[in-house]
This record gives structure tokens, C-alpha cells and sequence, in this order.
């Protein structure tokens, strides 16, 4: 690492990568780089290395990302992402650096491509140049992400040859490179009891090795991996259903110290185990190891050590000593459909001319439709892909570098701890479909879950428990839960602790008010495929279910949905949106939620009569303001990798108060139908000037719950609100009329609405002790921003500060305002010879060579600006010339330079006079009196 910060890499690729592929084709994308002479490219995920101080350095970056979840980055880039972020980066902080960005994601989704497009905007916002254009991969096409890919690619090496060209009579060459061995294999004896031994008495708990190494959300991370026994596996659709949904139970009491606890909506990841392929991987390796020195066969019960071929470390990515059974049954993702790399590689080992002329053309470019014919429509796995190509005999050693580690799933965790203490449910439909050339195929954690059976035979499953992406709001709050399907389970869960937070308030006296809960779920068939359908019946019977509202689309001719039971509802659901009610979303994540919010944003169109502009602004507010929850059951999986797996976002907690009196109910009341009818957020309030309906969120959500939401800032006021209720609101709230902006930003609030031309909130700000004659971090003034923006007024109303900003030692009186006014205004001048708008104009009249054009749109609120004569004067304006002296200057000539976008050199002021060819001896000022008088 400290190699690299000290000499960045020509070329940088970075990946966010959730299953690997991102990871696949930042690899794929440094191979073709090495074929094209530059060697020192260097790929890594983002968050690996200390991007904010190599960034900056780096000559070219690819960056290579997909998108999970609701259109969340992947794990592995979230800290680089919230470093990019931040907002003391000033816009020029990647200026000089190459940027190329492509994107993994399935256009399926509503948020398709979201982290690229998101990562694309931010980087050029950070002064980075875009080498080409923004690449998006989508599953969707004919040929999935290749279909991006392959075109995007020649762009990108077309532009990085421009820079970097090839070296006379070099020949690019894309055959794949002989792997250098990551790890090597030591074959323990039966007579070496010690490494057996320590097979025996491994378990996922004492593992020193990466495998198992806690997610960054985990809660249990202190105590170890759980390693949770299965004690229930129940199939809860009609068994002579098509879907088989499966309810499992977990004990994870395990003893005191290991015993795991964790919130409603926390998330289970699942290591799972392959149930088939492995024999035929052993049988695989123990007919061609080509590695054995002590020519012992490999069999399945062979015990091996997993150490880094550098010998630098001890330890590897996988758990060692182990057997041969446990690393295709636990550790290699051999039932994974391989990608395209794998194929390039697999060539390398081909004896056999015609199997490695078609592995070679499986990896090309030209052979995209075979490998989705072969390969990927037909979900080969790797172990199969191995067995076709049989001359390919790979020692054990690489298998582990060429097949991918086995990933942990994620699900959404279907029990409340309050309810079920020491137990997780989890509710999974087990995946199972046919092949175009009619092969079954299930999904490798299905195939897992299906074949546990905790009355046969003891299974202990390794789970890591993550916090969950939202917490329940205030238990006085409603809330409208939406799942159909499996997007139950974490609406039971939801349910399940309203029910004993309902029970203990009762114990208590009942004082404590528990907010209604509304249900609306959906399957094809009531008598198959009602999930928990007993439960929830018996819920709404004892009151722990305000109303359950079902959708069974195939038990009547035309079909129902959910949408269909939510406009049936219409009035209800209407009255809970407007009382400030949570919705939840859940299960599949492509079509559903959009036709949910479809029927959302039409009740609010028919009951509230709002605009269609109006109700889709109130349905994005409440998604702001965590009001609205598009949820899963599957938790944040990526929208490319060929998993089709839905995402998982949630609402996070929103208190509330506990009690209210009846006066303040129907205050509440009022003020939350004035803002529904309105359809926007406060700060949306704000920018229209709307400030009853402010007040009205103050009165809807109390002043310090919306403060602490977004704390209150003059920067935002000051650059994009821009008015004096804006300015009158923040101060009002509490915010610094002098705050200065995080490094290297520097800026006050009057620096920023000087900035944006706020001429009015200027005078504000003014008048509550801003401070006119702080600096920036490039020694910029209120007075120059206004100046160099061309704001005329602004320049004006800044001219009673000047003392405060030319300091003790300038010129008196006028004197002073006119020298301001000329350096500020060659500010202008010198970095871009032109102005647009209303601006304070100055034109030499003696030696004058050419006349600038200015436009003039607004000339009455402008320093007209003519020969510097008085007869030319009008009578309302008074005229002061300044002298031919150069003392009058002295002040300019020590003034701050700029770069000169024209000459690329710095100029002063004095020198910006010249290039525009003005006899810097004689200037003309004609201010207006009555603009000055009014201020």
C-alpha cells in the first residue's frame, strides 16, 4: 500500500463488487491493460486503499460497480462513497485526472444503474475528466452485461492509447497470461495425527482465516460466528403446490457469551453448503493432480493445508488444515455458473486442441452468444464446465484460485427477538426452475435449506447477524405493511413486536397508545400459498392486527393484487398518510413497488385531490423523511450477476411523542393536512416562501424533531434557497450567521449568498453581524464573489462594508468604495474578460484600444459606464474621476493573482486592465445615488 500512495499506478481500476462480478471485470479490464504496455496497472476494490489521498494522484482510474439493493453501492465501496461525499472537496480536487466508469445492473429495477450513474456524476463534479463516456451493463440485454461491455472497452483503450501510445511494432495480445499461483497445497498423511486433529476440532468460531470474517454491519462480531442448529424445517405452501416456501428456525442462544441478540428487521447471513458436484470435484482432482510430491492420490478425506504461495502469510482465504470434501462442500462456489475469465483461464490447461479452441472462443468477444447458449441460459456450474472439458486437468492449488469462494446468502429475519427470545425464523422460497434445454436447476442455498432435517439428523449452520437498513418507528405510530409473497417475513416480524409492545402496555395500564397496524398481503391461492395465513388471523381476532386485507390473484376469473385491495381502501389508506403513517414495501422488488406507489400517488390524486406533480412529490417526500419503505425479503443483493434476487431497504426509526393532549391532536391534525395538500418536504416549504406551512411542520413534528433531521444551514440558504424568509427561517432555528464551511472550502454564509447573488439575504446577514471581510480559503471575499459573478446590485449593497473588507490602511471615504469597486471589478476582467448580467462596469477613456461588449439587460440597475466627460453625465448620477496617479493603485498591485483561462498565466488586476486594452491613468465611476441612499 505504501508503495502505491508513494508511486501511484498508471492505470488504477477499482471495483464495488457484492457476488464478484464488478470483481470479474475490473481483472478483465487490467488484463487487456497489461496487453497494452502498461504493466503497472494496479486493481483492487475501492474501499482496499486510502482513496482520498491517492486519488487525486492517479493519472487513470476505471472504476468498475455495481448496484444492490434499492440502488445502494456494494459493501466493499460504501466508505470510499461516503468519502466522496463530503462536501469540504472542493471542485477542482481530481482536476487532471482520467475517469472512466462502467456499471453492473438490471434494468428490471427502478433504480437501475444507480451507484454507477451516481459515481459518474460525482466524480466529474470533482473536477475529474471523463476519458469516455459512462458504460452501463444491463442483464436485460441479449448477451446480459457483455452486451455494454465489449463496446465500452474499445472506447476506453481507444482513449487511454491516445494518451499512452503503444510502442513501434508492439502487437496487442488478449490470450490469457499464465496464472501465478496464489496458494499452495500441502497433502498431509494419515500418519500426521496432529493435522487431522486439527480438522476434528475446527470449527467456523476459531476460524483465523478471511472466510468467515464478520460483515461490517454484524452484531455478533465480538462473540464469533454463530453456529446456530437447525430446529425446525417446515414447508408452509400445500405440498402439491409449485412454490415451496420453507419456515426455519435457528437457536442461537448458544451459551452466555455467544448467545446473539439483535432488533426486528436485522438480517441472517447464511453460509450455505453444496449438496451436489462434490463427489465429481474429488473424483476430478484425485484423476489429474499434477501436484503431488509425495504421489498420494487425493481422495476426500485427504487433509490439506491452505497456505499463501508467497509464504509471507501463514494463513490464506480459507480455513486450513482441511479435507479435500470440505473444500468443495463448504468453500468453492463449484455449483456458481463461471464467468467468462474462467473460460480464458481453463484454456491455458486444455490438452486437447479442439476443447481449447472452444474454451478460447467462449472468452472472446466474437464467442458472447456461445457462452450465453452454453454457459449462462443454461446455468452450467463450474464443476460441469470442468467435467465437458475434460483435457483440462487443473491442480488443486489453482482450482482455488479459478473458483470463486462460497458466498454467504442474506435474508431478512422473519421473528422478533421479544417474541421468540434466542431464536431467528427465516421464510424462504426455495428456487426452482428448468433450463431452456429443460434441466433442473435450484439455487445453491435452496437446494441447502431443502435438504435440512433437523429430525434425522443434527446441522449446524453458520450465521452472521447484521443489523438490519431500518428500525421500527414509535410504537404510537401506524404503520401499512405491503407484502405479498414471501415479503412477509419481515412484515411478521414487524408484527410480532407490535404484539408483545402491545401486551406489555396493557400489562402497564394501557397509558402508553400502540399505533394501528394495516396488512395488506398477497399470494395466487388462499389454500396454497397463504403464508402464516392462521397467524395472521388469529392476530386481527385478539387486536395485534388492526386489519389484514388480502389479494389472492388466481382464486376468481379476473386477477387481484394488492394494488387492487389498496384502491378498495382508498379513504383508510388516505387517512393514514395523512396522519403521518409508515408504509412498508415488500418482495419483489421489480414490478411491485412501482404499481404500489402507482395506487399510492392516485389516492392522493382522487381523496386529496392533489396535482399529479403534487402527489408525486409527497410520496418522494416520504421517502426522504423514511415515511415510505421499499422492503425485501432478501436483503441487499446485486441488480446484475444474474441474481434476479429483490433489494432491501427499509425506514429507519422516527420517534414520536408518547402523549398529547386532544388540542394538540387535532393541531397536529390540521397542520399535517395543510402539508399533505402542500405535497412537499419543510426545506420544499421554505424554498416557496410558504412559511404558514413551515410553521406547520413545526407544529405537525416539533421544532427540535426537524432541526435534528437536518440541521439547519446558512450554506444551503445562502446558495440555493436564496430569500430573506430563507434567511429568517435559518436564523430562526439557530444557525451561525458567521459559521465557516469545512476545509478547504473556507466560505461563510454571506461568502455563498454573495456567491449566488442573494443581494437580499446579503443585507440580512449584514445586519446580524456577518462578518463582510472574512476570507476563503483562496482569499476571496463576499465582495469579490459578487464582483467576479457579475452581481451588480450585490456590489452595490456590499459598497457600505467596504471598510470592513479594504481595512484601516486603505483610502478614506469614497476613495475607498471607488478602489473596491475597480479591484473587484478587474477581478472580473482578468479570469474571464467577459461578464454577463447585471454587472459594475469600468471603461478607460483616454488610451482605450477596443470596447468591450457587456450586455445590458437590466440597465437601470446598472453602473452605466460612458466617456469620462461630465457633459455626458446625466443629472440623477454623480461622476467621480479617478486621478492619473499611481498612488491610486497601490492597492491593486499587491492584490491576489488568478489564473488566466486565455494565457494560462497569473495575472493582477492591474494586468487584466491592460490585456483588455484600458488606459489604467483614467476611469469613470457613475453610481447611483439613489441605489447608495437606499441602503
Amino acid at each position: 500500500m505504501q508503495s502505491l500512495l508513494h508511486s501511484p499506478p498508471r492505470l488504477l481500476v477499482l471495483y464495488g463488487s457484492e457476488t464478484g462480478t464488478a470483481q470479474d471485470v475490473a481483472e478483465h479490464v487490467a488484463q487487456q491493460a497489461a496487453a497494452r504496455c502498461l504493466p503497472d496497472t494496479h486493481v483492487t476494490s475501492m474501499d482496499a486503499l486510502p482513496l482520498a489521498k491517492l486519488l487525486p494522484r492517479c493519472d487513470i482510474v476505471v472504476f468498475v460497480a455495481s448496484t444492490t439493493g434499492d440502488g445502494e453501492p456494494p459493501e466493499n465501496m460504501r466508505a470510499t462513497w461516503r468519502a466522496l461525499l463530503r462536501r469540504s472537496l472542493p471542485p477542482d480536487w481530481l482536476r487532471g485526472v482520467g475517469v472512466a466508469v462502467f456499471g453492473l445492473g438490471d434494468s428490471s429495477y427502478a433504480k437501475y444503474n444507480a451507484t454507477a450513474r451516481k459515481l459518474h456524476a460525482r466524480l466529474l463534479q470533482l473536477g475529474a475528466s471523463e476519458l469516455v463516456e459512462r458504460g452501463l451493463g444491463d442483464d436485460q440485454h441479449e448477451f446480459g452485461y457483455f452486451g455494454a461491455l465489449n463496446p465500452w472497452l474499445g472506447k476506453l483503450w481507444d482513449a487511454v492509447l491516445r494518451k499512452y501510445s503503444l510502442p513501434d511494432g508492439f502487437v496487442v495480445d488478449d490470450s490469457p497470461r499464465p496464472l501465478e499461483p496464489q496458494y499452495s497445497v500441502v497433502v498431509h498423511t494419515s500418519s500426521d495425527t496432529a493435522a487431522r486433529d486439527a480438522v476434528q476440532r475446527f470449527t467456523p468460531r476459531t476460524d483465523t482465516s478471511t472466510f468467515y470474517a464478520p460483515p461490517s454491519a454484524a452484531v455478533n462480531a465480538a462473540h464469533g460466528i454463530c453456529l446456530a442448529p437447525v430446529v425446525a424445517n417446515t414447508r408452509i405452501t400445500a405440498a402439491d403446490w409449485t412454490q415451496d416456501v420453507r419456515h426455519i428456525e435457528f437457536d442461537v442462544s448458544g451459551d452466555s457469551e455467544a448467545s446473539v441478540t439483535y432488533a426486528a428487521g436485522a438480517i441472517a447471513d447464511v453460509y450455505p453448503e453444496n449438496v451436489w458436484g462434490v463427489d465429481e470435484m474429488i473424483a476430478y482432482v484425485s484423476g489429474g493432480n499434477g501436484e503431488s510430491d509425495n504421489e498420494l492420490k487425493l481422495t476426500g478425506d485427504t487433509v490439506v493445508s491452505i497456505l499463501a504461495a508467497d509464504g509471507r502469510s501463514p494463513q490464506s482465504a480459507f480455513p486450513s488444515p482441511t479435507t479435500v470434501r470440505d473444500v468443495f462442500a463448504k468453500y468453492l462456489d463449484i455449483l456458481g455458473t463461471p464467468r467468462r475469465s474462467f473460460f480464458a483461464k481453463l484454456s491455458l490447461f486444455a490438452a486437447d486442441a479442439e476443447e481449447k479452441e472452444k474454451l478460447e472462443e467462449l472468452a472472446s468477444a466474437e464467442g458472447v452468444d456461445l457462452l450465453y447458449d452454453y454457459c449462462i441460459r443454461e446455468k452450467k456450474t463450474y464443476s460441469e464446465v470442468l467435467l465437458d472439458f475434460r483435457s483440462a486437468r487443473v491442480p488443486l492449488a489453482l482450482l482455488l484460485q479459478l473458483i470463486p469462494r462460497l458466498r454467504p446468502r442474506s435474508y431478512s429475519i422473519s421473528s422478533s427477538p421479544l417474541l421468540h427470545p434466542g431464536r431467528v425464523h427465516l421464510t424462504v422460497a426455495i428456487v426452482d426452475f428448468l433450463t431452456p434445454y429443460k434441466r433442473r436447476r435450484s439455487g445453491i442455498c435452496s437446494a441447502f435449506f431443502r435438504a435440512l432435517d433437523p429430525e434425522k439428523q443434527a446441522v449446524v449452520v453458520p450465521i452472521w447477524i447484521k443489523t438490519g437498513l431500518f428500525s421500527l418507528p414509535s410504537r404510537d405510530q401506524h404503520m401499512l405493511l405491503i407484502g405479498p409473497g414471501t415479503g412477509l417475513a419481515v412484515m411478521r416480524a414487524i408484527m410480532q413486536e407490535r404484539a408483545v409492545l402491545r401486551a406489555t402496555a396493557v400489562g402497564e395500564g394501557g397509558d402508553v397508545a400502540i399505533g394501528d397496524t394495516h396488512v395488506y398481503f398477497g399470494s395466487r391461492h388462499e389454500n396454497k400459498d397463504f403464508l402464516y395465513g392462521e397467524e395472521l388471523r388469529r392476530a386481527v381476532q385478539s387486536g395485534d392486527l388492526t386489519s389484514l386485507h388480502t389479494a389472492f390473484s388466481r382464486d376468481q376469473s379476473h386477477k387481484i393484487y394488492v394494488q387492487t385491495r389498496l384502491a378498495e381502501n382508498k379513504d383508510d389508506v388516505f387517512a393514514l398518510l395523512t396522519n403521518g403513517g409508515y408504509v412498508y414495501i415488500a418482495g419483489s422488488a421489480k414490478r411491485m413497488p412501482s404499481d404500489v406507489y402507482e395506487v399510492l400517488r392516485d389516492i392522493l390524486r382522487s381523496v386529496g385531490r392533489l396535482p399529479l406533480k403534487d402527489a408525486e412529490a409527497f410520496l418522494k417526500a416520504m421517502v426522504r423523511t423514511k415515511r415510505e419503505a421499499p422492503a425485501a425479503n432478501s436483503p441487499p443483493r446485486p441488480h446484475s450477476s444474474h441474481h434476479h434476487g429483490p433489494p432491501h431497504v427499509q425506514s429507519s426509526a422516527k420517534p414520536g411523542e408518547a402523549t398529547e393532549t386532544d388540542a394538540r391532536v387535532r393541531a397536529r391534525g390540521e397542520a399535517r393536512r395543510a402539508i399533505l395538500s402542500f405535497g412537499g418536504s419543510v426545506w420544499d416549504a421554505v424554498k416557496a416562501r410558504k412559511l404558514e406551512l413551515v410553521r406547520c411542520f413545526f407544529v405537525a413534528e416539533g421544532a427540535q424533531k426537524l432541526l435534528r433531521r437536518r440541521s439547519p444551514d446558512f450554506s444551503d440558504g445562502g446558495r440555493s434557497l436564496g430569500d430573506v424568509p430563507t434567511a429568517h427561517f435559518l436564523l430562526e432555528a439557530g444557525a451561525a450567521v458567521n459559521a465557516i464551511d469545512s476545509v478547504p472550502s473556507g466560505a461563510t454564509p454571506l461568502l455563498e449568498a454573495a456567491r449566488a447573488g442573494h443581494s437580499n439575504v446579503c443585507e440580512l446577514l449584514l445586519q446580524n453581524g456577518a462578518n463582510a471581510a472574512h476570507r476563503d480559503a483562496h482569499g476571496d471575499t463576499a465582495f469579490h464573489w459578487a464582483a467576479r459573478r457579475g452581481h451588480g446590485s450585490l456590489l452595490v449593497t456590499m459598497a457600505l462594508q467596504l471598510r470592513r473588507i479594504e481595512g484601516s490602511s486603505a483610502l478614506d471615504g469614497a476613495w475607498k468604495l471607488k478602489v473596491g469597486v475597480l479591484r473587484s471589478t478587474l477581478l472580473v476582467f482578468s479570469s474571464s474578460k467577459r461578464v454577463g448580467g447585471s454587472v459594475l462596469v469600468a471603461i478607460g477613456t483616454a488610451t482605450e484600444k477596443r470596447k468591450p461588449r457587456f450586455p445590458t439587460k437590466d440597465p437601470a440597475r446598472m453602473v452605466e459606464a460612458g466617456p469620462s466627460t461630465p457633459s455626458t453625465t446625466r443629472s440623477q448620477r454623480s461622476v467621480a474621476t479617478l486621478p492619473p496617479t499611481p498612488d491610486a493603485f497601490d492597492g491593486l498591485s499587491t492584490a491576489r493573482t488568478f489564473e488566466s483561462k486565455a494565457s494560462s498565466r497569473a495575472v493582477t488586476p492591474l494586468t487584466g486592465v491592460q490585456e483588455l486594452g484600458l488606459d489604467v491613468a483614467s476611469f469613470t465611476y457613475k453610481i447611483r445615488d439613489d441605489e447608495l441612499a437606499s441602503r
